[in-house]
């Protein structure tokens, strides 16, 4: 199959399946902290904890579904069974998640648990599939940062605009709460807002990709590749050099982010003082940001081995990460809560979003390479495993990700103060925040620099495979 056969209709609609995953990342990461635990009561620590063992289930889940759409074969292909039967669970699911009935500390945090878990599982059937089909649409080197960059800014714009919304309108302050994060009507505005549309647009990506299944590869149940049961398929993934590289590389990358998600509104509320309507727009920066991000990743790695732009991206990551709280820490921000404070943030807000999208394109781009290498070797291709195992990356997130954050919050509050934040609290905080994003940056460039695959080395695979 040639890539070019593939028209930009179908990979737009690629690019929107994302955006059922990026509203949910971002309600996890955002809202589900705060709402569980300032709003319900629940505390942080097993907010964080309920989410980790939802993780625990993606360890295998995600793999699992990999590994089954690789070797699915049906007239509708390898993928678009899972997505057409995912979507209307996830929508079901995720709107329950975040509205729970009335029970105990106990029973809210079994709730969250268990719905965490059917939320992540259903979404998986949907995003592991979906995602794996860019091994379909191209194989040009470069061509596949552009379309990595295409899905993720589209994920990122849904993720981003929803929680503009929120702030906005959802948990505006009013007559009747000052604080708009505290209304728990607005929640439940988002949930059935966001579960509509998660569902029209894992629709709609469906339907639009659906059209070019002919032109999708089929598996080869004579290839030594698909003959390998579900534990020989991981092990030789991870005898990959490249692959163990980019996948424990990413992991802490993917910690950086879920920890910084999820505090944000603390650090922006409670550290530098700002309303709602002040982090809303703070968070609408993300918009043109993502937009660059997408332009601009293609453009810088052009003619440059990704893993040198990965690197150099994780270091600049690593600075943007804690040079605010170092400039407050030193006294040189403006005052907590003025306009100039907001202007800041705001300019930071931008800067860290460009970086932290500019990563995940050029990770994504990375592991969907070592495909065709696999397809050498074995016959095989296991875009679905090469794809649930990043996925599973990514929901670190908001699995061990929240857990620390839980943990910092609880022991970083006050005894006796049931967790009742304040700028105290949040200075308290901010010191091991800072080491742990700088030795997290620092695990995560260590591994990214044993990646190995080369330009030269992917284009004598594309040869050895006849996809040129």
């Amino acid at each position: 199959m040639s890539s070019t056969s593939i028209g930009w209709g179908t990979r737009l609609a690629y690019g929107i399946g994302s955006v059922a995953y990026g509203i949910k990342n971002n309600g996890f990461a955002t809202f589900l902290m705060i709402y569980f635990n300032q709003v319900l009561g629940l505390p942080a620590i097993l907010v964080g904890l309920s989410l980790l063992i939802a993780l625990l289930f993606d360890a295998v889940s995600d793999p699992l579904v990999g590994y089954i759409s690789d070797r699915h074969k049906s007239r509708f292909g390898r993928r678009h069974p899972f997505m057409y039967a995912a979507i209307l669970p996830t929508c079901i699911a995720y709107f329950y998640m975040w509205t729970p009935p009335d029970l105990s500390q106990t029973g809210l945090f079994i709730y969250l648990t268990v719905m965490a878990i059917v939320v992540r599982l259903s979404v998986t059937f949907f995003e592991v599939p979906n995602s794996a089909l860019i091994g379909e649409l191209t194989h040009d080197y470069d061509k596949r940062t552009a379309l990595s960059g295409l899905r993720l800014m589209m994920g990122w714009l849904a993720g981003v605009i929803m929680a503009v919304v929120v702030y906005r309108v959802f948990l505006a302050p009013s007559v009747d709460y000052d604080d708009g994060l505290m209304n728990l009507e607005g929640y439940r505005q988002y949930a059935m807002t966001a579960a509509i549309v998660m569902g029209a647009a894992m629709l709609i990506s469906s339907l639009g990709t659906h059209r070019a299944i002919k032109h999708y590869s089929q598996p080869d149940p004579t290839s030594e590749g698909h003959g390998f049961s579900f534990l020989e398929n991981i092990k030789y993934l991870f005898r990959n050099q490249s692959f163990r590289a980019v996948f424990i590389g990413t992991i802490f990358g993917s910690l950086v982010a879920g920890i910084a998600t999820t505090l944000q509104l603390y650090f922006g509320i409670y550290y530098f003082g700002l309303s709602t309507g002040q982090l809303g727009l703070a968070a609408l920066t993300m918009v043109p940001s993502a937009i660059i991000a997408f332009l601009c990743t293609s453009q810088l790695a052009k003619g440059r081995e990704k893993k040198s732009v990965v690197i150099t991206l994780s270091w600049i990551s690593m600075v943007l990460s804690v040079i605010l709280i170092a400039a407050k820490s030193a006294s040189i921000l403006p005052e907590n809560g003025s306009s100039e404070m907001f202007y800041v943030v705001a300019l930071a807000t931008f800067v860290t979003t460009a970086v932290t999208i500019s990563l995940s394109i050029m990770s994504v781009s990375m592991v969907v390479d070592l495909v065709e290498g696999d397809e050498r070797n074995t016959g095989h291709r296991a875009e679905g495993l090469y794809f649930a195992t990043f996925s599973f990356t990514a929901k670190i997130v908001t699995g061990f990700g929240t857990f620390v954050s839980g943990a910092l919050l609880t022991f970083g509050a006050a005894p006796g103060t049931g967790e009742l934040m304040s700028e105290e609290v949040m200075q308290g905080i901010a010191l091991p925040y800072v080491i742990l994003m700088v030795v997290l940056h620092v695990a995560s460039i260590y591994c990214l620099r044993r990646f190995g695959l080369t330009r030269g080395d992917h284009a004598e695979n594309l040869e050895a495979v006849q996809k040129v």
